[in-house]
């Protein structure tokens, strides 16, 4: 192998460029911290334009995107929440993933029940939101004349709260063409559907019963864990007459909550229920 040491290289004529060649199935090889123009490494405009690949990029953090800082240096917008959206913090400062906003709800989970003991949100209450809708649709008693539940749990579901005294309630409503109304400040849970004035729904494939309940604030530890609700569709004892029902209640203590639970005050229950986190803005 030979060796050419020289100062400078020049083409043997001007305005044309100096070729390197390697020999056979070798290529030049140029030493580590080369100059172009005098600088160090390739220059900008020796870089041609879509040369670079994404398999050319450092690797980075699985959900991260690039955004660039105040100086102007390239960085990694942080990984965001499951269903947040990428938001502007103006000029400035960086993009961050944060929840929707400009809607009403933020959709969180969905139970299909069939038969079931219970429908058990034992996951999504948090202080994400200040307050939390559930909507329930095609609601079926497996037992005729029986009435929903709702309980609440601090654990996770891992036990709900069903002490004698752990609720307070009451509710009016409209029933076979008459008021209906009933209570109870020291009871197992909340009810649902009044368990005095009527016979509560039934397991007919045509009957179609809804819930809309909003729980609020259910991550404070000052205030009781209020929720009000909206309950109607066919009841089993008037001959498939319309119900409509309003109530509200609270769980009797100030513990922050994490679970919801709902369930028939006898048989099982059937219907689709989904949990959204209310947005604030």
């Amino acid at each position: 192998m030979s060796t050419l040491k020289a100062d400078t290289v020049t083409t043997k004529s001007d305005n044309t460029d100096l070729t390197i060649t390697g020999g056979g199935t070798g290529v030049p090889n140029l030493e580590a911290g080369f100059k172009v123009g005098g600088a160090a490494g390739v220059p900008t405009a020796s870089i041609q334009d879509d040369a670079v690949t994404l398999a050319k990029l450092a690797a980075g953090t699985d959900g991260e995107l690039i955004t660039w800082d105040a100086s102007g240096d390239p960085a990694a917008v942080a990984v965001g929440t499951a269903t947040h959206v990428l938001t502007s913090n103006g000029a400035g400062a960086a993009p961050t993933f944060q929840a929707a906003g400009g809607g009403a709800t933020a959709f969180i989970a969905s139970i299909t029940a069939s038969g079931a003991a219970s429908v058990d949100f034992d996951s999504g209450l948090s202080s994400t939101y200040k307050n939390y809708l559930v909507i329930a649709t095609d609601i079926i008693a497996a037992t005729n004349g029986s009435w929903m539940w709702a309980r609440t749990s601090t654990d996770g579901g891992a036990t709900w709260d069903a002490g004698a005294s752990d609720y307070q309630w009451q509710q009016s409503g409209m029933n076979s063409g008459a008021v209906r109304s009933s209570h109870d400040f020291a009871d197992n849970q909340m009810v649902i559907g009044t368990n005095a004035a009527w016979t509560g729904i039934g397991n007919a494939a045509a009957t179609n019963c809804i819930l809309q309940l909003r729980i609020g604030n259910p991550s404070g530890t000052t205030n009781y864990k209020t929720c009000v609700w909206e309950f109607g569709g066919t009841s089993y004892s008037t001959g498939d007459e319309p119900f409509y029902m309003f109530g509200a209640g609270y769980r009797d203590a100030t513990a922050a909550i994490d679970s919801i639970q709902f369930l028939m005050n006898s048989g099982n229950i059937s219907g689709t229920f989904k949990l959204y986190g209310w947005v604030d803005s």
